[in-house]
């Protein structure tokens, strides 16, 4: 006959281990799969920007969706004649939800001493893109 010992394919200790692994697995994949769920691709609206003067300088008003986190982003007037970018001009960015993203409602003042200077362009550099509002 057969012997008992021989038919044992795994200690129940092993056993017990093995089913707990998995199940570990099996919860770390679903709570992965779980967390993504809803997280699609929000709609792009571009962005542009308006410009409104007033006597110490320019409001650019942001109009579309939020594109990057301002620490990764930078802004600067270009010069109309040589493209260089403009020293002395103070640029205060004013984040209207308060989200850390550059998006519709949030605006530039651009302030300047010498404001009869006439500049091109108002650049948002998003490293990958740029935004361009031309200011004159």
């Amino acid at each position: 006959m057969w012997n008992r010992k021989e038919q044992e394919a795994v200690s129940p200790v092993i056993a017990v281990i093995l089913m707990v692994a998995i199940t570990v697995v099996l919860a770390a994949v679903l709570f992965v799969m779980v967390q993504n769920i809803g997280t699609g691709t929000p709609e792009i609206i571009p962005m542009s920007g308006i410009v409104d003067e007033n006597n110490a300088g320019w409001v650019v008003s942001i109009k579309g969706s939020p594109v990057e986190n301002t620490s990764s982003v930078s802004w600067y007037i270009q010069n109309a004649t040589d493209g260089t970018k403009v020293a002395g001009v103070t640029i205060a960015f004013n984040d209207i939800d308060a989200d850390g993203y550059i998006g519709t409602g949030d605006t530039f003042f651009i302030s300047d001493s010498n404001h009869d200077q006439k500049y091109n362009k108002f650049i948002v550099d998003f490293g990958e893109s740029t935004l361009e509002v031309p200011i004159q």
